[in-house]
């Protein structure tokens, strides 16, 4: 049996499947927002505060380098380490420091260090940056919906279009916080990226079903479009993972993560959740 007659033959389960998966990651982003205030952490571009960059000619350990600096700061430090063509370091701290202040911070810690970038961001700067991002997102979110439902003109076809895409980001919101990137420019810039890109296969098994003649049915018409959707999404997934292990830059790293995992997600929610929202709709429109 292929993988599209399995998923043709179990659709309802397969679609309860993905809305649990969805109830997950939604009342998991919700516990983070009672908790926090904040969905995902907000790096030093919408909070505020100072990152520095530098490069070191070899890896320290990230939780010795951050107790470390810590405490020659006197306040919290985030180290994050990237292993490429070469090894670089970034720092994070709510503090202001000027750049005479970060290397003489590096200097006091005895840290070996070449062609450092020091970024300064004031509270409010940042707070001003959070709000424009997040109206940048709905904006570019309430566009997409629009041109879906535009496109479409029935309801239920363009909600299993949009809220594929919602499923989608509340995933890429989850990796974030599993993996601890934190909502800067970098990240944003994935997330809009994959609001365009998650609504791809989505259209395109809406357009097979709802536009194609021929007379054929409605499992072939699936088919056709897993066989093309799958392939579409598989060589983009591949493509952003290569980018991630070759990157030597920590804005490309944090952007193919980002989407990628929006891509994996993109698999169950577009196969599993609007093949069986689709399904079920064209079935009983056949039937009246």
């Amino acid at each position: 049996m292929s993988l599209s007659d399995w998923t043709l033959k179990r659709y309802i389960p397969l679609l309860a499947l993905s809305m649990l998966l969805l109830a997950f990651f939604v009342g998991f982003l919700a516990y983070k927002q009672i908790t926090t205030g904040n969905v995902v952490e907000l790096g030093v571009d919408f909070r505020g505060g100072t990152q520095i960059t530098f490069d070191v000619p070899s890896a320290p350990n990230a939780n010795d380098l951050e107790s470390l600096l810590s405490q020659e700061l006197g306040a919290d430090v985030n180290v994050k380490i990237l292993r490429g063509l070469k090894t670089t370091v970034s720092l994070e701290t709510a503090m202001e420091l000027e750049t005479d202040d970060a290397i003489a911070l590096l200097d006091s810690a005895g840290v070996n260090y070449s062609n450092i970038s020091v970024q300064r961001i004031g509270a409010a700067l940042g707070a001003s940056f959070f709000a424009q991002a997040k109206r940048a997102i709905f904006l570019a979110f309430f566009f997409m919906a629009a041109v879906v439902f535009i496109t479409f003109r029935s309801f239920v076809p363009s909600l299993a279009v949009v809220l594929a895409a919602l499923s989608d980001i509340a995933a890429a919101l989850f990796g974030m916080n599993l993996v601890g990137i934190e909502l800067n420019l970098a990240s944003l810039a994935g997330l809009l990226i994959l609001i365009g890109y998650s609504v791809d296969t989505d259209i395109l098994l809406s357009t097979r079903i709802l536009k194609r003649g021929g007379g054929d049915s409605i499992d072939k018409k699936i088919k056709s479009a897993m066989g093309t959707g799958l392939t579409m999404t598989t060589c983009a997934i591949v493509s952003v993972f290569v980018l991630y292990l070759v990157s030597t830059s920590l804005v490309l790293d944090q952007i193919a993560l980002v989407i990628l995992f929006g891509l994996i997600a993109d698999l169950p929610f577009t196969w599993f959740q609007n093949v069986g929202i689709m399904k079920m709709y064209m079935l009983r429109k056949n039937a009246r």
